[in-house]
């Protein structure tokens, strides 16, 4: 189950509703593009930027910066005459945004009005849409950022119940991937282990196996994130048990599996060595 999309604010409406191809994956804003590449052939890219989110609302935007998906991974954008756009490039190289999104180069372009960022994400998204079509329009005067290709759908689940924004925001999402859908194994929830549990639950593992029997009691709780309930230390509850209903409380969807065995034997050493090696 993936998180909602966020609602859309006015800005993004207005691109809506003028025809922009918009969508969203991972954090980030997509609205397609035409433009043209060094043999002087219109074709059809992405512009991407990151969303600044408070829950499913949409913020103004946080940087000026914005990155480009080209046809191929080599594409950069180029002026009618087939030269580099130079003066919109910041970031000629290939950028990993993580979760499949590899940007061809990066674009910084401060706003007309002077300001260091702009005002909302319409203002943002046209105004880079405007140049690479521009370009475009000097070859073909009908080409039209409202006549984009279908856009495909991304329908991979998600472990999150609301978007990850901390990863775009710190531009990790290539590191991060590096630990999506693997399986985490965690022995004990201590005063160390329970934190360990709480930062890679907003990792998109797949599953986390805690290895801890105790019971969570009163000067556990001082040493655990989170604020236990004071009924169920007054019922004895186990470690496992209040820190995974904090835990999923928070970030976690149901496709975090957190499991559970109760002493660590010798066999049960030999079961995490053949767990980590799957």
């Amino acid at each position: 189950m993936s998180p909602q999309p966020p609602s859309l604010s006015p800005d993004l409406q207005r691109l809506k509703d003028e025809g922009y191809g918009i969508h969203f994956r991972e954090g980030h804003l997509m609205v397609s593009v035409p433009y043209v590449n060094a043999n002087r052939e219109i074709k059809w890219g992405y512009l991407v930027s990151t969303l600044e989110l408070a829950g499913d609302q949409i913020q103004r935007p946080d940087i000026h910066v914005a990155w480009f998906i080209g046809e191929t991974p080599s594409d950069i954008p180029c002026d009618s005459n087939g030269e580099k756009l130079m003066r919109l490039i910041h970031q000629e190289t290939p950028y990993d945004l993580g979760n499949g999104i590899v940007a061809s180069c990066g674009f910084s372009q401060m706003p007309d009005s002077g300001q260091r960022d702009y005002h909302d994400y319409f203002e943002k998204m046209s105004t880079y849409v405007g140049m690479l079509q521009a370009e475009a329009q000097d070859i073909d005067s009908s080409i039209s950022y409202r006549d984009y290709p279908p856009i495909e759908s991304d329908e991979e689940g998600s472990v999150f119940r609301y978007q990850d924004t901390a990863t775009t925001r710190a531009r990790i999402g290539a590191v991060t991937d590096k630990i999506r859908n693997q399986k985490v194994a965690i022995v004990g929830l201590g005063g160390s282990g329970s934190y360990v549990l709480d930062a890679v639950a907003k990792t998109p593992v797949a599953e986390i196996h805690i290895y801890d029997d105790d019971m969570l009691l009163t000067h556990n709780a001082f040493r655990s994130p989170g604020a236990a309930k004071l009924e169920h230390l007054m019922q004895g509850r186990s470690k496992f048990y209040i820190i995974k209903q904090l835990t999923m409380r928070c970030i976690s969807m149901s496709l975090r599996i957190l499991n559970v065995l109760h002493l660590i034997t010798h066999r049960h050493l030999l079961y995490m060595i053949s767990f980590l090696l799957r």
